[in-house]
C-alpha cells in the first residue's frame, strides 16, 4: 500500500537589507534554511571594503556563525533583517572582521579558532586582530603586543586550543628556560624548532592560522 508524502517544507524566503554609512548596498532575497557563509561570502566578494556586518550588537562570522542556517537565530525569524556593514574606517569593529571567518569556513575549519579567543592573549592580555592600545594609543607597538592576524598561532595540547601572540609567546618561553607558560611544562626539542620556524614565517591574512601541536619533555 503505498503512502502519500505528507511532509511540509518550512522553508520561507528573508529579505536581507544591507546598509552602510552614506553607501547603499542591493538587497539579497535567501531562504531562510540556506547557509549563511555561502550569502555572506558572495556579497564580501562583491563588496571587500565591508570589514564587519552586524544585526544589533551580533556580528556575523562570530555571533552569528557562517555554517549555521540563517532558520538557527531568531533574529532572522522574520521577512525583512536589517544587516549593518561597517568599513575599514571603523576601527570600533576591527575585532569582528569579516574576513577571518570567511577564510576558515572556506576550508571547513571552526571561527573562532581557539577556546581562548573571547578571553584575550594569555601572555600579553590584549584582544585578538588589534594592538595593545589601538584606537587610542600609539599606531605602531612592538610585535609582542600587537595582536594582529599576521603575529598569531594557535597552540594545541591535551584536546584544547590556544591562540597566542607568538612573538610574546616565544619570549617567555626562553625566558624561562624552555617553560610552557600556559601548562608550565618544558617543551620537548621537536616543539621548540617548529615554534623557531613559525617565528620567521609571515602568516598571509587569507590562509588559515598555523597551528602547533605542543609536546612536553618527560618529568620522569
Amino acid at each position: 500500500m503505498s503512502h502519500l508524502n505528507t511532509e511540509v517544507s518550512l522553508s520561507k524566503n528573508i529579505t536581507l537589507k544591507f546598509i552602510g554609512f552614506m553607501t547603499s548596498y542591493p538587497q539579497v532575497n535567501v531562504a531562510n534554511d540556506s547557509v549563511i557563509f555561502d550569502t555572506i561570502k558572495k556579497f564580501r566578494d562583491e563588496f571587500p571594503t565591508v570589514m564587519a556586518i552586524h544585526l544589533g550588537n551580533k556580528f556575523i562570522g562570530y555571533d552569528f556563525l557562517l555554517y549555521k542556517k540563517f532558520s538557527d537565530y531568531e533574529e532572522f525569524n522574520q521577512e525583512t533583517v536589517v544587516l549593518h556593514c561597517q568599513s575599514y574606517l571603523n576601527y570600533r569593529v576591527k575585532t569582528k572582521d569579516i574576513r577571518y571567518p570567511i577564510i576558515y569556513q572556506k576550508e571547513n575549519k571552526t571561527w573562532p579558532p581557539s577556546d581562548n579567543w573571547y578571553e584575550n592573549d594569555p601572555i600579553n592580555l590584549g584582544e585578538f586582530l588589534i594592538w595593545i592600545g589601538y584606537g587610542n594609543g600609539p599606531i605602531k607597538v612592538p610585535k609582542e603586543e600587537d595582536n594582529s592576524y599576521h603575529n598569531l598561532i594557535v597552540l594545541s595540547y591535551d584536546n584544547i586550543k590556544k591562540t597566542v601572540n607568538k612573538h610574546s609567546y616565544i619570549k617567555s618561553v626562553l625566558m624561562n628556560n624552555n617553560r610552557d607558560p600556559l601548562t608550565n611544562n618544558t617543551l620537548d626539542h621537536s616543539t621548540l624548532l617548529k615554534l623557531s620556524e613559525v617565528l620567521y614565517l609571515k602568516q598571509p591574512n587569507d590562509k588559515v592560522l598555523k597551528d602547533i601541536l605542543l609536546s612536553f619533555n618527560s618529568n620522569i
